[in-house]
């Protein structure tokens, strides 16, 4: 029983580690962009520096008020400004201009007292206050592109895997899995060969898979052959079994025939052994009779001899 598919736990590590990947790539592109940003930021500030000290030349020189507050004012008015303080050489305040009617949330960069000069004497000095939130506007775009970008990349990169997984590697799992189960089964078609020709990890294992299935066919095979071997012994052994039963049983019969006989013969030999004793008394008196005629005739010899004489 599956309890948790090959492909949910592929799609899980490949989402988890592909986040990571795109996290990785989404701070180091911020870095990048950032890098850049700053080298644009800086760039733009040099050079409204350099227009503001030709812009401010000739007008800090004759000491034309409404004219150096008209400049700061329009450096003001730019997204790269937001003050701008002039002075003197002396550090008199010439004008100050201030950003109004907005709110700038974003980081500050300042340069205080940057030297206004003509004709290599410094004539005066003025403040500027440069606002990121260009930059800030710039990076937080690029980055929500990239970021769209990547996630983008990311999902089709899932659905891609998704169904190159599953084509090249749960369906051939699959297979080799209801093969083995319908084997298990007791159903299984044991000349069924899977394809081998995709030459990776897969085919290695449908490969593996083909040889235990000619193993088990070989061996099912030979099974087969001792059993029919088998058989035929187990045929050829009952009939010789049958034969040594009859067998068996005649010489059971002859045995008891011959019991009876033995029988018999005890019998007669102990009649025998009864008439031999009897003839063996009688054969006693016999002797004793014949002693005692024996005695008889030689009486008579004596009483004849004695009669002769």
């Amino acid at each position: 029983m599956i309890k948790r598919s090959l492909s949910t736990k592929l799609m899980f590590a490949l989402s988890v580690s592909m986040v990571v990947v795109a996290i990785v790539v989404l701070l180091a592109t911020y870095k990048i962009i950032q890098t850049q940003q700053h080298k644009t930021f800086e760039a733009s500030a040099r050079a409204q520096i350099e227009l503001a000290n030709s812009a401010f030349m000739e007008a800090v020189f004759a000491y034309d008020f409404q004219q150096i507050e008209a400049i700061a004012k329009s450096f003001v008015n730019t997204d790269l400004v937001t003050e701008i303080k002039v002075f003197d050489h002396r550090g008199k305040n010439l004008a100050t201009a201030l950003e109004t009617g907005t709110t700038d949330l974003a980081p500050k960069e300042g340069r205080s007292g940057v030297e206004i000069v003509r004709n290599n004497e410094v004539i005066g000095r003025y403040d500027i206050v440069f606002s990121t939130r260009q930059e800030q506007a710039i990076l937080a775009q690029q980055i929500k592109v990239s970021a769209v970008v990547v996630i983008m990349l990311l999902i089709a990169s899932l659905i891609t895997v998704y169904f190159l997984s599953r084509r090249l590697v749960i369906h051939p799992v699959n297979d080799i899995s209801a093969s083995l189960s319908a084997i298990a089964a007791g159903g299984g078609d044991l000349t069924r060969r899977l394809p081998t020709d995709s030459g990776d990890e897969v085919a290695a294992l449908a490969h593996n898979f083909n040889r235990v299935m000619e193993q088990i066919g070989s061996i099912i095979k030979n099974v087969i052959v001792v059993t029919e071997k088998v058989r035929d012994n187990v045929h050829v052994m009952s009939g010789a079994t049958e034969s040594t039963v009859s067998s068996t049983g005649q010489q059971l019969k002859e045995i008891e025939q011959i019991a009876a006989a033995l029988q018999e013969l005890s019998h007669s030999a102990d009649e025998v052994a009864r008439h031999a004793g009897a003839t063996a008394e009688r054969t006693k008196e016999t002797a004793r009779f014949a002693e005692q005629g024996s005695q008889v005739v030689n009486s008579s010899r004596d009483t004849v001899n004695r009669l002769t004489d």
